[in-house]
C-alpha cells in the first residue's frame, strides 16, 4: 500500500497524467471501446512500467525481493 501511494503521489505523475488525459479522450465518449485501446495503449504501458520499476525499487528498498517476499 505504501508503495502505491508513493506512485500516486509522486512517483508517476505524468504517465498518470497522459494515462488520464487519454482515457478522457478516447474511452469516455467512445462506443466501440477500439480507439480507446489503440490510442491509450502505448500511455498504459508506460505507467504500467512506471508502476512495476517504482515497486520493486520500493520493495528493494525495505529489504524484500523484486516479487516483494522475504525470502
Amino acid at each position: 500500500q505504501k508503495a502505491f501511494r508513493d506512485i500516486n503521489m509522486s512517483g508517476c505523475p505524468k504517465e498518470i497524467k497522459m494515462t488520464t488525459l487519454c482515457e478522457d479522450e478516447w474511452c469516455h465518449h467512445q462506443l466501440d471501446g477500439i480507439s480507446c485501446k489503440k490510442e491509450c495503449a502505448g500511455v498504459r504501458e508506460l505507467l504500467s512500467v512506471c508502476v512495476q520499476q517504482h515497486v520493486m525499487h520500493y520493495f528493494k528498498r525495505n529489504g524484500l525481493k523484486e516479487n516483494g517476499s522475504t525470502a
